[in-house]
C-alpha cells in the first residue's frame, strides 16, 4: 500500500476549512475502485479547540481578556492536537486545523515573544515534522463567510481577519513548511472542492513520503490554488 500524505486544512476563522475537509472526505469515500488497493480511507481529525474550550471552561473572550490564560489555552490546544495525531498515526488522516494554529493565535493575541515558549514544547516538535511530510492547505481570508457562531473568537474587523491569514502564511514560511493556498470566494471554493478529483492532486497526496519532491518540482494542483513556497 502506498504511503499516503496526511492533509492539513488550516487558516483564519470562517474561511471554509471544515467545508473543504468535508469535501475531501466525501471524495475519498467515493474513491475509484481501481485505486483502493493503494489508498485506504482517511481518518478525520476534527477541530480539537472546541473540545478543549469545553473541558477546561474557557470562552473565546479569555483569549483577549487575559494573556496568561490565553497562552495556557493555546498550550492545551497544542497538546490536544498532538494527542489526536498520534492516535491516528496508524493510518493517514485529514486534519481540520493543525499544531500551527495555536502558535498563530498565541502570536496574534498574546505576543510573539510570549508565544515562543510554545515552540519549545515537545508536542510542537512532533507536529511540525508531521506537517512537513504532509500536504498543508491554507484557506484564504476575505470571502463572505465571516459568521459569528458564538464559540470562535471573531476578528475585530476585515483588516484583522486578513492579518490573521498573513500570520498563518508567515509562520509556515518561518518554519520552512511548504503549503498551498486556496483562494477565497464561494464559487472558487466550490470549484476547488470539485477539483479534488484532479489526478495531479491525487498524485500529490499519494506520493510516498520517502520520495517527495519539492513544491517547485510538483505539477500545479488546480487553477483555484496558488502554490506558496517557503523562502
Amino acid at each position: 500500500m502506498a504511503t499516503l500524505r496526511n492533509i492539513y486544512v488550516i487558516g483564519a476563522q470562517s474561511t471554509g476549512k471544515t467545508t473543504l475537509v468535508n469535501a475531501l472526505a466525501t471524495h475519498f469515500e467515493q474513491y475509484p475502485e481501481s485505486m483502493r488497493s493503494t489508498a485506504s480511507q482517511p481518518k478525520l481529525i476534527k477541530e480539537v479547540a472546541r473540545g478543549v474550550l469545553q473541558r477546561h471552561s474557557y470562552t473565546a473572550d479569555d483569549i483577549v481578556s487575559s494573556k496568561s490564560r490565553a497562552l495556557e489555552l493555546q498550550r492545551l490546544i497544542l497538546e490536544a492536537q498532538c494527542e489526536a495525531e498520534k492516535a491516528a498515526s496508524q493510518q493517514w488522516y485529514i486534519s481540520d486545523r493543525s499544531g500551527l494554529d495555536p502558535l498563530v493565535y498565541a502570536r496574534m493575541f498574546v505576543g510573539w515573544d510570549e508565544a515562543s515558549v510554545l515552540i519549545q514544547e515537545q508536542s510542537w516538535q512532533y507536529l511540525q515534522e508531521m506537517m512537513r511530510s504532509g500536504l498543508v492547505i491554507v484557506c484564504e481570508s476575505g470571502g463572505e463567510w465571516l459568521i459569528n457562531d458564538g464559540v470562535r473568537l471573531m476578528p475585530q474587523d476585515r483588516d484583522a481577519w486578513l492579518q490573521m491569514h498573513t500570520t498563518f502564511c508567515g509562520t509556515l514560511d518561518g518554519f520552512g513548511i511548504q503549503y498551498h493556498e486556496s483562494v477565497h470566494g464561494f464559487d472558487d471554493l466550490a470549484t476547488w472542492c470539485l477539483a479534488t478529483k484532479n489526478q495531479d492532486l491525487l498524485q500529490n497526496i499519494l506520493s510516498p513520503k520517502e520520495d517527495q519532491v519539492t513544491a517547485r518540482q510538483q505539477p500545479p494542483m488546480v487553477q483555484a490554488m496558488r502554490v506558496r513556497e517557503s523562502e
